[in-house]
């Protein structure tokens, strides 16, 4: 499945990411390995290797070939210690991840106007928001007026430098910006040089995909009208049988139903089925909601087009016969053609499913929410087209595989493995629902 870093440390929702590995690789020695880390295949394949053979996770570092005493921290009995192992043994541990991050008083002393970029695609969006709005509460108010966010389709690459097409979806000539431009432009502004740019005329300038056009707002979260429209899972038999025979997303709840089941099984190891598709996911990727364990779910055509600007949510009631699990969700926009894109995946681990720095085992019978929340987005989904969502158990070489013991994270193994099964509750008292954030209706936020 994707790489989807997380927002500060080197784990998604509490979830140890592959990518981690790479990133030392990268940086391991006294210069950048660029030829490294542009070599997909290999790192790729490791990852793969390592994931077919059922070996801990912890070892992924030396299997790619960084070396063990090259970027290393001192444990608590002073011995070196790599870096990924280190992040690997801090899982959950807030001071440790966090303890690089700027405080109120360091966001206080920021005497300076800020220009942040990124895009509905940017692996780093999570960092950058989460900055933003730390920026955006805690530095001096005379600072805030002339600071930015622009947000665009891009993924992390073009921020600095947008693309006419990101991993097979073709991007409107008008997102294409030349970003070199708009910051020459700003800092002239900032700097007493030049006039204000009228293309950052707000606060906040976000390209609406579907309209095809660019809009502003005061803030972030004006962009968002403050409504949503709420689409709840529903399946009479209880576990849509495939993507054909789907679950429904519904306008109102439904009555009582049974619940879906999803397996989790760690002896399983589904990305070696698919990887022949993995290499060229994209965009406009359809392949995942034909796995073995995925969940289904269709709403119905939508008979006037909806514009969303914001954070897709989707909230899960389940409970399971192991005390932890982990599941990803993918939402998907279906034209009428039969075509699809994809707007939005979360990956959500159950232990961590209220905070990734709070660990909460579940206890048998627990009832739980897994809340899973999708990157920023404005999007205008037009008349006729349709949702999918897909559920399915995480079992992927981009992350640290759950064996679902609820033993220490990155160390369990095959020999602690249980078979999860969780149900997904959609009827009557206990229902799951998929929210999608609509966008401020044009004038409102400023446009």
């Amino acid at each position: 499945m994707p790489i989807y870093p997380g927002w500060d440390v080197p784990n998604t929702n509490g979830i140890p990411q592959s990518w981690s590995a790479v990133i030392m690789g990268y940086v391991s020695g006294r210069t950048l390995n660029t030829g490294f880390i542009a070599n997909s295949e290999y790192w790729q394949g490791k990852m793969l290797e390592q994931y077919a053979a059922f070996r801990p996770f912890g070892e992924l570092d030396e299997a790619i070939g960084i070396a063990q005493d090259d970027w290393w921290m001192a444990d608590a009995q002073g011995h070196k210690t790599s870096f990924m192992k280190m992040w690997l043994d801090h899982v959950g541990d807030k001071a440790f991840n966090l303890a690089a991050e700027p405080q109120s008083k360091d966001y206080a002393q920021m005497r300076f106007p800020i220009l942040s970029a990124t895009g509905y695609f940017d692996d780093d969006q999570p960092g950058s928001l989460r900055y933003y709005r730390r920026y955006i509460a805690q530095a001096p108010r005379d600072e805030l007026e002339k600071s930015r966010l622009v947000m665009g389709p891009w993924d992390h690459g073009g921020t600095q430098k947008p693309e006419k097409t990101i991993a097979g979806l073709a991007i409107p000539a008008a997102a294409v910006l030349d970003m070199d431009k708009l910051h020459a432009d700003w800092y002239d502004w900032v700097a007493g040089r030049g006039p204000q740019p009228e293309f950052l005329r707000d606060k906040f300038t976000y390209f609406m995909l579907g309209a095809d056009e660019w809009r502003h707002a005061p803030s972030l979260e004006a962009a968002s009208s403050g409504k949503q429209l709420d689409l709840y899972l529903s399946a009479p038999e209880g576990t849509p049988e495939s993507v054909f025979r789907s679950g429904d997303l519904l306008r109102s709840p439904p009555g009582a139903q049974p619940p879906a089941l999803i397996v989790d099984d760690p002896h399983e190891l589904p990305e070696l089925e698919f990887a022949s598709y993995t290499a060229d996911e994209g965009l406009l990727s359809q392949f995942r909601a034909f796995q073995k364990r995925a969940l289904v779910f269709h709403s119905a055509p939508f008979e006037n087009a909806v514009e969303v600007a914001g954070q897709m949510r989707l909230e899960l009631l389940v409970q399971a016969d192991a005390p932890d699990f982990d599941l990803w969700a993918q939402v998907m926009m279906v034209l009428p053609d039969g075509s699809a894109v994809r707007l939005g995946e979360d990956i959500r681990r159950a232990r961590f499913r209220n905070d990734p720095f709070k660990q909460e085992l579940l206890k048998p019978d627990e009832i739980a929410k897994i809340p899973f929340e999708f990157y920023w987005m404005a999007r205008r989904i037009p008349a006729g087209a349709r949702l999918r969502l897909v559920i399915a158990p995480l079992n992927s070489p981009s992350y640290q595989k759950n064996y679902n013991s609820g033993g220490r994270v990155g160390y369990e193994t095959l020999v602690q493995a249980r078979v999860a099964h969780v149900k997904v509750f959609h009827g009557g008292d206990r229902v799951s629902r998929l929210v999608l954030p609509l966008a401020a209706p044009q004038g409102a936020a400023g446009n």
